[in-house]
């Protein structure tokens, strides 16, 4: 989690927050967590897949995993949180029961 909200918020070599102004950044691995090269290749792939359109892709499934995990675990309760889906996503956990 602590990789995603890195990537999120802070924007992270090749992966920028959405609400970011265009800037120039040095475009090197991220040495400052290890997983953070793999977690933006599966942003990327989450980002361009046509398969999740059908839910057949199991990258996709594993990134939405990983948006309803943080969703569990975010301490935003407006929409200032940067994750994607993260809004939507509480909501529809609070309709369900699921969180509270």
């Amino acid at each position: 989690m602590e990789c995603l909200e890195h990537i999120c918020y802070d924007g992270c070599t090749h992966v920028e927050p959405y609400d970011a102004a265009e800037v120039k950044r040095e475009r090197t691995p991220c040495g400052r967590i290890a997983t953070c090269q793999a977690l933006q290749v599966l942003i990327r792939h989450f980002a361009t897949c046509e398969k999740k359109v059908r839910g057949g892709c199991v990258r996709c499934k594993r990134m939405l995993q990983l948006f309803r995990l943080h969703s569990y675990l975010c301490h935003h309760t407006d929409s200032s949180c940067k994750v994607p889906f993260l809004p939507g996503l509480l909501r529809l956990l609070l309709l369900h029961g699921t969180i509270s």
